[in-house]
Protein backbone atom coordinates (compact mmCIF):
# COMPACT_ATOMS: atom_id res chain seq x y z
CA UNK A 1 0.00 0.00 0.00
CA UNK A 2 2.47 2.43 0.89
CA UNK A 3 4.35 1.66 -2.24
CA UNK A 4 1.32 2.07 -4.65
CA UNK A 5 0.70 5.93 -2.56
CA UNK A 6 4.45 6.33 -3.61
CA UNK A 7 3.95 5.69 -7.01
CA UNK A 8 1.06 7.69 -6.79
CA UNK A 9 2.96 10.46 -5.30
CA UNK A 10 5.38 10.65 -8.04
CA UNK A 11 3.17 10.83 -10.50
CA UNK A 12 1.31 13.55 -8.96
CA UNK A 13 4.88 15.43 -8.87
CA UNK A 14 5.35 14.65 -12.20
CA UNK A 15 2.33 15.87 -13.26
CA UNK A 16 3.06 19.32 -11.03
CA UNK A 17 6.53 19.79 -12.49
CA UNK A 18 4.83 19.43 -16.45
CA UNK A 19 2.10 21.89 -15.29
CA UNK A 20 4.66 23.98 -13.95
CA UNK A 21 7.03 23.92 -17.36
CA UNK A 22 3.46 24.57 -19.10
CA UNK A 23 2.96 27.74 -17.48
CA UNK A 24 6.53 28.52 -17.95
CA UNK A 25 6.40 27.99 -21.94
CA UNK A 26 2.89 29.95 -21.90
CA UNK A 27 4.62 32.85 -19.95
CA UNK A 28 7.77 33.02 -22.84
CA UNK A 29 5.12 33.38 -25.56
CA UNK A 30 3.09 36.24 -23.46
CA UNK A 31 4.55 38.80 -25.79
CA UNK A 32 2.61 41.55 -25.05
CA UNK A 33 5.41 44.12 -23.96
CA UNK A 34 8.56 45.26 -25.71
CA UNK A 35 10.69 43.61 -23.06
CA UNK A 36 8.82 39.56 -23.90
CA UNK A 37 9.04 40.21 -27.37
CA UNK A 38 8.76 36.95 -29.41
CA UNK A 39 11.69 35.85 -31.78
CA UNK A 40 10.80 34.45 -35.34
CA UNK A 41 13.35 34.19 -37.81
CA UNK A 42 13.81 37.22 -40.67
CA UNK A 43 11.77 34.80 -43.13
CA UNK A 44 8.70 33.35 -41.65
CA UNK A 45 4.90 33.64 -41.17
CA UNK A 46 3.46 33.99 -37.99
CA UNK A 47 -0.30 33.87 -36.91
CA UNK A 48 -1.84 35.06 -33.54
CA UNK A 49 -5.29 36.32 -32.18
CA UNK A 50 -6.34 39.59 -30.94
CA UNK A 51 -7.42 38.50 -27.67
CA UNK A 52 -9.18 42.27 -27.10
CA UNK A 53 -8.97 45.31 -28.80
CA UNK A 54 -6.65 46.78 -26.67
CA UNK A 55 -4.40 43.96 -27.12
CA UNK A 56 -0.64 44.55 -27.90
CA UNK A 57 2.12 42.04 -29.32
CA UNK A 58 5.30 42.40 -29.82
CA UNK A 59 7.86 40.29 -32.17
CA UNK A 60 11.61 40.88 -33.04
CA UNK A 61 13.91 39.68 -35.75
CA UNK A 62 17.73 40.14 -36.27
CA UNK A 63 18.69 40.34 -40.03
CA UNK A 64 21.08 37.43 -40.80
CA UNK A 65 22.86 39.84 -43.32
CA UNK A 66 22.83 43.55 -44.99
CA UNK A 67 19.72 43.26 -47.18
CA UNK A 68 16.00 44.18 -47.97
CA UNK A 69 13.33 43.26 -44.73
CA UNK A 70 9.61 42.82 -45.61
CA UNK A 71 6.71 42.74 -43.76
CA UNK A 72 3.62 41.96 -45.23
CA UNK A 73 0.24 42.16 -42.87
CA UNK A 74 -2.52 39.94 -44.28
CA UNK A 75 -6.34 41.64 -44.52
CA UNK A 76 -8.30 39.63 -42.86
CA UNK A 77 -11.29 41.68 -42.60
CA UNK A 78 -10.73 43.96 -39.31
CA UNK A 79 -8.28 47.07 -39.17
CA UNK A 80 -4.51 46.27 -37.84
CA UNK A 81 -1.74 48.19 -37.26
CA UNK A 82 1.75 46.88 -37.66
CA UNK A 83 4.94 49.14 -36.35
CA UNK A 84 8.55 48.59 -37.28
CA UNK A 85 10.92 49.72 -34.29
CA UNK A 86 14.57 50.07 -33.95
CA UNK A 87 16.66 48.11 -31.60
CA UNK A 88 15.84 50.33 -28.88
CA UNK A 89 12.38 50.54 -29.59
CA UNK A 90 12.28 54.02 -29.06
CA UNK A 91 12.43 55.35 -32.92
CA UNK A 92 9.96 54.05 -35.36
CA UNK A 93 11.07 53.05 -38.72
CA UNK A 94 7.83 52.38 -40.57
CA UNK A 95 4.26 51.48 -39.99
CA UNK A 96 1.55 50.04 -42.11
CA UNK A 97 -2.40 49.79 -41.85
CA UNK A 98 -4.85 46.95 -43.03
CA UNK A 99 -8.13 48.42 -44.90
CA UNK A 100 -11.16 46.34 -44.84
CA UNK A 101 -12.52 47.65 -47.68
CA UNK A 102 -9.65 46.65 -50.33
CA UNK A 103 -7.88 43.01 -50.80
CA UNK A 104 -5.16 44.49 -50.46
CA UNK A 105 -2.21 43.20 -48.19
CA UNK A 106 -0.08 45.99 -47.00
CA UNK A 107 3.33 45.76 -46.56
CA UNK A 108 6.77 47.31 -45.99
CA UNK A 109 10.07 46.83 -47.11
CA UNK A 110 13.04 48.72 -45.21
CA UNK A 111 16.85 48.08 -45.51
CA UNK A 112 18.92 47.15 -42.74
CA UNK A 113 22.37 45.89 -42.08
CA UNK A 114 23.72 42.62 -40.40
CA UNK A 115 23.02 41.91 -36.93
CA UNK A 116 20.49 44.28 -36.65
CA UNK A 117 17.34 43.95 -34.89
CA UNK A 118 13.93 45.08 -35.46
CA UNK A 119 11.02 45.12 -33.23
CA UNK A 120 7.48 44.33 -34.94
CA UNK A 121 4.52 46.13 -33.13
CA UNK A 122 1.03 44.43 -33.08
CA UNK A 123 -2.19 46.22 -32.68
CA UNK A 124 -5.70 46.66 -33.78
CA UNK A 125 -8.71 49.38 -33.01
CA UNK A 126 -11.22 46.63 -33.60
CA UNK A 127 -14.03 46.39 -30.95
CA UNK A 128 -14.10 42.79 -29.56
CA UNK A 129 -11.93 39.54 -29.28
CA UNK A 130 -10.51 36.51 -30.85
CA UNK A 131 -9.61 38.55 -33.92
CA UNK A 132 -6.46 37.02 -36.20
CA UNK A 133 -3.60 38.44 -37.84
CA UNK A 134 -0.96 36.81 -39.75
CA UNK A 135 2.39 38.87 -40.35
CA UNK A 136 5.02 37.27 -43.18
CA UNK A 137 8.24 38.12 -43.01
CA UNK A 138 11.36 37.62 -45.28
CA UNK A 139 14.73 38.68 -46.22
CA UNK A 140 16.21 39.16 -49.02
CA UNK A 141 20.52 39.46 -48.77
CA UNK A 142 22.37 42.27 -50.50
CA UNK A 143 24.60 45.28 -50.08
CA UNK A 144 22.58 47.42 -52.63
CA UNK A 145 20.46 48.10 -50.18
CA UNK A 146 19.56 51.27 -47.80
CA UNK A 147 20.36 50.44 -44.23
CA UNK A 148 18.00 52.37 -41.74
CA UNK A 149 18.57 54.18 -39.40
CA UNK A 150 20.14 57.15 -41.68
CA UNK A 151 18.29 59.79 -40.97
CA UNK A 152 21.34 61.94 -40.08
CA UNK A 153 25.01 63.13 -41.38
CA UNK A 154 26.34 61.22 -39.05
CA UNK A 155 24.41 58.23 -39.07
CA UNK A 156 24.82 58.20 -43.19
CA UNK A 157 25.42 55.24 -44.86
CA UNK A 158 28.67 54.65 -46.61
CA UNK A 159 28.56 53.96 -50.17
CA UNK A 160 31.08 53.95 -53.19
CA UNK A 161 31.20 56.68 -54.91
CA UNK A 162 30.43 54.24 -58.00
CA UNK A 163 27.27 52.08 -56.79
CA UNK A 164 23.33 51.47 -57.16
CA UNK A 165 21.36 52.06 -53.36
CA UNK A 166 17.84 50.60 -53.77
CA UNK A 167 15.73 52.57 -51.00
CA UNK A 168 12.81 53.56 -49.37
CA UNK A 169 10.84 56.73 -48.21
CA UNK A 170 8.42 56.07 -45.50
CA UNK A 171 6.83 59.24 -45.60
CA UNK A 172 7.85 63.10 -45.58
CA UNK A 173 9.23 62.90 -42.23
CA UNK A 174 12.27 60.30 -43.29
CA UNK A 175 15.47 61.55 -45.08
CA UNK A 176 18.07 59.23 -45.85
CA UNK A 177 21.37 60.46 -45.74
CA UNK A 178 24.80 58.39 -47.64
CA UNK A 179 28.37 58.89 -47.49
CA UNK A 180 30.79 59.06 -50.11
CA UNK A 181 34.85 59.74 -50.20
CA UNK A 182 36.52 60.97 -53.60
CA UNK A 183 40.22 59.76 -53.48
CA UNK A 184 40.87 62.41 -56.61
CA UNK A 185 39.45 65.35 -58.00
CA UNK A 186 36.43 64.81 -60.74
CA UNK A 187 32.84 65.02 -61.21
CA UNK A 188 30.28 62.76 -59.54
CA UNK A 189 26.80 62.46 -61.32
CA UNK A 190 24.21 61.42 -59.15
CA UNK A 191 21.19 59.90 -60.95
CA UNK A 192 17.55 59.14 -59.45
CA UNK A 193 14.71 57.41 -60.99
CA UNK A 194 11.65 59.76 -61.74
CA UNK A 195 9.12 57.22 -61.06
CA UNK A 196 6.12 57.29 -58.60
CA UNK A 197 6.22 60.24 -55.43
CA UNK A 198 8.32 63.08 -56.07
CA UNK A 199 12.26 62.90 -54.59
CA UNK A 200 14.62 65.93 -53.68
CA UNK A 201 18.14 64.85 -54.03
CA UNK A 202 20.90 67.04 -52.09
CA UNK A 203 24.70 66.90 -52.82
CA UNK A 204 26.33 68.36 -49.43
CA UNK A 205 29.16 68.17 -47.17
CA UNK A 206 29.46 68.17 -43.77
CA UNK A 207 28.78 71.55 -42.95
CA UNK A 208 25.56 71.21 -44.90
CA UNK A 209 26.91 73.58 -47.87
CA UNK A 210 25.01 72.19 -50.85
CA UNK A 211 26.61 72.08 -54.13
CA UNK A 212 23.68 70.20 -55.85
CA UNK A 213 20.31 69.80 -55.47
CA UNK A 214 17.32 68.46 -57.85
CA UNK A 215 13.54 67.32 -57.87
CA UNK A 216 12.12 64.38 -59.65
CA UNK A 217 9.06 64.80 -62.06
CA UNK A 218 7.20 61.60 -63.18
CA UNK A 219 6.09 63.08 -65.81
CA UNK A 220 9.66 62.64 -67.43
CA UNK A 221 10.73 59.65 -68.53
CA UNK A 222 14.49 59.54 -68.20
CA UNK A 223 16.06 59.52 -65.27
CA UNK A 224 16.87 62.78 -63.37
CA UNK A 225 20.55 63.62 -63.16
CA UNK A 226 22.79 65.84 -61.14
CA UNK A 227 26.25 66.56 -62.39
CA UNK A 228 29.05 68.37 -60.17
CA UNK A 229 32.23 68.80 -59.84
CA UNK A 230 34.11 68.03 -56.39
CA UNK A 231 38.07 68.32 -55.36
CA UNK A 232 38.71 65.11 -53.36
CA UNK A 233 36.88 64.96 -49.82
CA UNK A 234 34.12 63.20 -48.33
CA UNK A 235 30.64 64.42 -49.51
CA UNK A 236 26.57 63.61 -49.09
CA UNK A 237 23.64 62.68 -50.51
CA UNK A 238 20.36 63.25 -49.06
CA UNK A 239 17.25 62.01 -50.28
CA UNK A 240 13.74 63.29 -49.07
CA UNK A 241 10.42 63.49 -50.49
CA UNK A 242 7.16 66.22 -49.40
CA UNK A 243 4.58 63.57 -49.76
CA UNK A 244 3.22 61.66 -46.71
CA UNK A 245 3.21 58.41 -48.88
CA UNK A 246 5.93 55.58 -48.69
CA UNK A 247 8.23 56.17 -51.87
CA UNK A 248 10.51 53.56 -53.00
CA UNK A 249 13.57 55.10 -54.91
CA UNK A 250 16.81 53.85 -57.22
CA UNK A 251 19.87 56.01 -56.52
CA UNK A 252 22.77 55.84 -58.95
CA UNK A 253 26.49 57.42 -58.69
CA UNK A 254 29.53 57.44 -61.04
CA UNK A 255 32.56 59.46 -60.45
CA UNK A 256 34.81 60.31 -63.31
CA UNK A 257 38.55 61.26 -61.71
CA UNK A 258 40.11 64.38 -63.77
CA UNK A 259 41.93 67.65 -63.20
CA UNK A 260 39.97 69.27 -66.09
CA UNK A 261 36.22 69.49 -64.03
CA UNK A 262 34.90 72.47 -62.43
CA UNK A 263 34.90 71.83 -58.84
CA UNK A 264 32.45 74.01 -56.83
CA UNK A 265 32.04 75.79 -54.89
CA UNK A 266 33.29 78.26 -57.20
CA UNK A 267 30.40 81.09 -56.52
CA UNK A 268 32.77 83.91 -56.19
CA UNK A 269 35.78 85.68 -57.41
CA UNK A 270 37.54 84.36 -54.24
CA UNK A 271 36.93 80.53 -54.37
CA UNK A 272 37.33 81.07 -58.69
CA UNK A 273 39.18 77.40 -59.80
CA UNK A 274 42.11 78.00 -61.35
CA UNK A 275 42.75 76.76 -65.17
CA UNK A 276 45.50 75.66 -66.94
CA UNK A 277 45.54 77.75 -70.91
CA UNK A 278 44.60 75.48 -73.47
CA UNK A 279 42.95 73.14 -71.60
CA UNK A 280 39.22 72.03 -71.90
CA UNK A 281 37.50 71.96 -68.21
CA UNK A 282 33.76 70.19 -68.21
CA UNK A 283 31.05 71.98 -66.08
CA UNK A 284 27.37 72.42 -64.71
CA UNK A 285 25.52 75.34 -63.91
CA UNK A 286 23.10 74.06 -61.13
CA UNK A 287 20.47 76.44 -62.40
CA UNK A 288 19.85 80.07 -62.22
CA UNK A 289 21.33 80.84 -59.28
CA UNK A 290 24.39 79.61 -59.76
CA UNK A 291 27.62 81.49 -60.90
CA UNK A 292 31.07 79.63 -61.87
CA UNK A 293 34.02 81.59 -61.48
CA UNK A 294 37.70 80.69 -63.04
CA UNK A 295 40.97 82.34 -63.04
CA UNK A 296 43.66 82.33 -65.28
CA UNK A 297 47.59 83.59 -65.10
CA UNK A 298 49.13 85.64 -68.41
CA UNK A 299 52.95 86.01 -67.85
CA UNK A 300 53.51 88.48 -70.38
CA UNK A 301 51.47 90.06 -72.56
CA UNK A 302 49.11 88.46 -75.13
CA UNK A 303 46.12 87.45 -77.29
CA UNK A 304 43.62 86.01 -75.64
CA UNK A 305 40.86 83.38 -76.42
CA UNK A 306 37.83 82.49 -74.19
CA UNK A 307 35.80 79.87 -75.43
CA UNK A 308 32.67 78.38 -73.86
CA UNK A 309 30.21 75.96 -75.57
CA UNK A 310 27.25 77.01 -76.36
CA UNK A 311 24.90 74.27 -75.39
CA UNK A 312 20.98 74.08 -74.83
CA UNK A 313 20.39 77.80 -73.12
CA UNK A 314 22.25 81.21 -73.33
CA UNK A 315 25.08 81.82 -71.07
CA UNK A 316 25.82 84.48 -69.95
CA UNK A 317 30.09 85.06 -69.97
CA UNK A 318 31.88 87.89 -68.08
CA UNK A 319 35.92 88.69 -68.42
CA UNK A 320 37.33 90.50 -65.34
CA UNK A 321 40.30 92.23 -64.75
CA UNK A 322 42.75 91.46 -61.98
CA UNK A 323 40.56 93.57 -59.79
CA UNK A 324 37.06 92.08 -60.20
CA UNK A 325 36.01 94.80 -62.68
CA UNK A 326 34.17 93.98 -65.76
CA UNK A 327 36.19 94.49 -69.30
CA UNK A 328 34.61 91.94 -71.65
CA UNK A 329 31.09 90.20 -71.98
CA UNK A 330 29.66 87.85 -74.43
CA UNK A 331 26.59 85.25 -74.61
CA UNK A 332 27.16 81.55 -75.71
CA UNK A 333 23.77 80.63 -79.05
CA UNK A 334 22.00 77.82 -78.12
CA UNK A 335 21.02 78.16 -81.50
CA UNK A 336 24.48 77.11 -82.75
CA UNK A 337 26.77 74.65 -82.30
CA UNK A 338 30.19 74.52 -80.81
CA UNK A 339 31.25 77.80 -78.84
CA UNK A 340 31.55 80.88 -78.57
CA UNK A 341 34.33 83.05 -77.43
CA UNK A 342 36.08 86.28 -77.02
CA UNK A 343 39.12 87.28 -78.41
CA UNK A 344 41.08 90.20 -76.23
CA UNK A 345 44.55 91.24 -75.71
CA UNK A 346 45.66 91.16 -72.24
CA UNK A 347 48.54 92.19 -70.07
CA UNK A 348 50.53 90.52 -67.57
CA UNK A 349 48.64 89.30 -64.08
CA UNK A 350 45.70 87.22 -63.41
CA UNK A 351 42.10 87.55 -64.78
CA UNK A 352 39.13 86.12 -63.98
CA UNK A 353 35.62 84.83 -66.15
CA UNK A 354 32.37 84.58 -64.75
CA UNK A 355 29.52 82.04 -66.06
CA UNK A 356 25.71 82.26 -65.53
CA UNK A 357 22.82 82.18 -67.32
CA UNK A 358 18.71 82.60 -66.50
CA UNK A 359 17.65 79.38 -66.54
CA UNK A 360 16.03 76.90 -63.60
CA UNK A 361 17.75 73.69 -65.35
CA UNK A 362 21.11 72.09 -65.31
CA UNK A 363 23.51 73.12 -68.01
CA UNK A 364 26.57 71.46 -69.14
CA UNK A 365 28.97 73.09 -70.61
CA UNK A 366 32.63 73.56 -71.50
CA UNK A 367 34.95 76.15 -71.08
CA UNK A 368 38.99 77.00 -72.67
CA UNK A 369 40.93 79.67 -72.12
CA UNK A 370 43.99 79.57 -75.03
Amino acid sequence: MKKIMSVCAMAMTVMAASMINDSVAFASVDNQTIEKASSIPSSTETTGIFERATSVYYYKATMPANGLFTVQLQNDGHVQKVELLNETGTHTLATMQSNPSTLIHPKREIGLKKGQQVYIKVTTNKAGAKKPYVLKTTFKASNQYEKEMNDTIRLANTIAPTSKTIGTLQGKNDEDYFRFTLKKNGQIQVKMDQAGEAKTVTVLNSQNKVFAKFTTNNRQLNDAVAKVGLPKGTYYTKVTTAKKAVVPYTMQLKFTASNYFEKESNDTIRTANSVTLNKTYKATLQGKQDRDYYKFTVKKKKTVYVYVSNGNSDKNVQLLSPTGKRMETFKTDSDLRGASYIRTTLSKGTYYVNVYNNSSYFEDYTIKVK
